[in-house]
């Protein structure tokens, strides 16, 4: 569970410089930005004025808090206009908090789908982002995470253009072992270097490859990798070098300059340009290299960087309410949004409020259109929901914990509870073909297990990769890796009910193993033992289980589509035709038998 401070909290505790005269206190404004690893609010100081950008983890495990302070530290260490000024690092609660300059603008994302862009205004961003990634590079950081979204743009068309490249979160020095570092991260798919999605060490020339496709971009107006086809062709794009020339795309571009993008592209780091600086130096060869200087806000002053008693005021942001629903308490949080306990106005029920970001809400129509379709004892129950002015799903709410915490937590499961996980399992996945919903992403972290009235129960959540009949959404989802059926990375378009029963298989597997189907040390390992179907089979792993449904998972794990079973009937008339068994488990001794 996730500590949100109730309402009225000021949160803050000094970590240094305890002797200051005035302790400010930063007021939260509002949301603006939610990513896979922190959120980012905007900050007041209604004393001063001053505002700021606050970076707060999604949780207070060891890696984020780690990954957080890391950021805080390599901010602190470089100086550069063109990177964004660090504050102060603040303790909240059980977790620290980045406080960063305030930088008015756009994301280059966003700027970049205005218009059509001159030799001029490419240079107006490329220039100063390539002397702040120098910057990086000369203390020997890599950002490793470098993409549109992370640099923020100030300007007008008609105004000098100021670019801020953010987020060192996954920064790494050249020398950094893989063996302390507890995150599988390398940034993100569509920005990373070839080497990176194979979990090589971090270099300078991953970056330059980031640097390549974002120039790329900018120079020609389109993507040097086109988001087509499956995801194993997109990374074999990427791998072999493909794309299409910079003078195909963009006739006018110089010769001189296209080589230069076609070599940071190269799928050999060896053969790209060593770091930032020689890209810098190859991209103006010999035109003067200095860009325009950007200067950071008044309130950043360059002092040493410290960690000063801060407190934040979150009330603006708690006080919370979705239509007829209070939100209380943060329950988890995903990719696409959070869980909230929360709490009917007028009649006190009490549900679970799935709340999406804007930007996830066809995943919201996806999902709120299958639960409507379905009735299950087995499958989350949709109550209400709210689309202004942010989609929230409201539903069931279910006491216990996803199928990935308690294995985390109490190991494998036993024989008993690994057959009551079957039935349940299958019974859903059951209910939701018969009401023409295919999941399309049943993992462990999907699948929530609990007790009520002395059972162990079993319900599948998160539909929001749905696929249905007369669907008016897709969203194309390729499912998740390591529990993704290999025609989901070969062909997204091709799935169906014995997808689903692969994806329930590969559940299985991991309750009865601890580990996915298709593991890997990294992405592209994953993604080649999904498609060549690599894996120890669960008759190996867990002799102690019923052979017979051993058997069953084995064979709905096949990689052939075609030689798997033909529905999840089959494999749940096994599962029904298992004799009754004790629940061995730390709750109250639970007697399983068939429904």
């Amino acid at each position: 569970m996730v500590d949100v401070p109730a309402p009225g909290t000021a949160l803050g505790v000094p970590c240094a410089n305890t002797n200051t005269p005035t302790d400010p206190t930063w007021t939260v404004e509002h949301e603006v930005d939610a990513g896979g690893q922190a959120r980012v609010y905007k900050v007041r100081d209604p004393s001063s004025g001053r505002t700021c950008a606050l970076k707060v983890p999604r949780t207070s495990d060891r890696a984020a808090v780690a990954r957080l302070r890391r950021e805080g530290a390599q901010l602190a260490s470089v100086r550069h206009p063109n990177l964004v000024a660090v504050v102060g690092l603040v303790e909240l609660g059980d977790r620290p908090a980045l406080l960063l300059e305030w930088l008015e603008g756009s994301s280059l994302a966003e700027v970049l789908s205005q218009a059509w862009w001159s030799t001029d205004r490419v240079d107006a961003i490329a220039l100063p982002l390539l002397a702040a990634v120098r910057a990086l590079h000369d203390v020997g950081l890599v950002h490793r995470d470098i993409k549109a979204h992370n640099v923020i743009v100030s300007g007008s068309p008609t105004e000098t253009l100021h670019p801020v490249l953010i987020d060192l979160g996954f920064a790494r020095g050249e020398a950094f072992s893989r063996h302390t570092c507890s995150d599988d991260m390398v940034g993100s798919e569509d920005w990373a270097a070839p080497e990176q999605l194979r979990g090589a060490e971090p270099h300078p020339t991953a970056d330059v490859w980031s640097l390549g496709v974002l120039l790329y971009r900018l120079a020609t107006g389109c993507e040097p990798f086109p988001d087509e086809g499956s995801l194993l062709e997109r990374y074999r794009a990427r791998a072999e070098g493909r794309f299409v020339p910079p003078r195909v795309v963009r006739p006018d571009l110089c010769e001189r300059r296209a080589a230069i993008l076609e070599s940071a592209l190269d799928p050999d780091p060896a053969r790209r340009p060593r770091d930032a600086g020689d890209l810098l130096a190859l991209w103006t060869s010999g035109r003067p290299t200095d860009p325009p200087i950007r200067q950071p806000s008044a309130l950043f002053t360059g002092e040493q960087y410290t960690s000063a008693p801060i407190r934040v005021d979150w009330r603006p942001m708690m006080l919370r309410t979705a239509g007829s629903w209070q939100l209380e308490t943060l329950i988890g949080e995903g990719a696409h949004g959070g869980v909230w306990r929360a709490r009917h106005i007028r009649l006190g029920t009490v549900a679970a409020a799935k709340v999406y970001r804007t930007a996830s809400a066809d995943r919201a129509i996806a999902e709120a259109e299958a639960l409507r379709r379905v009735r299950s004892e087995h499958v989350i129950g949709l109550l209400d929901h709210v689309w202004e002015p942010a989609p929230v799903l409201v539903t069931e709410l279910v006491e216990g914990v996803s199928l990935q915490s308690w294995v985390d937590e109490h190991g494998v499961l036993t024989p008993a509870l690994w057959q009551r996980l079957g039935l349940g399992l299958l019974s859903g996945l059951r209910d939701l073909h018969d009401a023409g919903v295919i999941h399309g992403d049943l993992t462990p972290a999907n699948v929530l297990v609990g007790t009520s009235d002395e059972r162990f129960e079993v319900r599948i959540a998160d539909l929001g990769h749905a696929r249905y009949a007369g669907a008016c959404v897709d969203v194309g989802s390729v499912g998740t890796l390591g529990f993704a059926a290999p025609e989901q990375v070969l062909d997204p378009a091709r799935i169906d009910v014995r997808t689903d029963l692969f994806g329930a298989a590969a559940v299985l597997y991991f309750a009865a193993t601890g580990a996915a189907v298709f593991d890997g040390s990294c992405r592209w390992d994953r993604i080649l033992a999904t498609v060549e179907g690599l894996h120890c089979p669960l008759a190996e792993r867990r002799p102690d289980l019923s052979p017979e449904l051993v058997a069953g998972v084995d064979l709905a794990l096949t990689p052939e589509r075609r030689h798997r079973l033909v529905d999840v009937d089959a494999l749940l008339s096994a599962w029904r035709a298992s004799p009754s068994v004790r629940v061995e488990s730390p709750w109250p001794a639970l007697e399983v038998a068939p429904p």
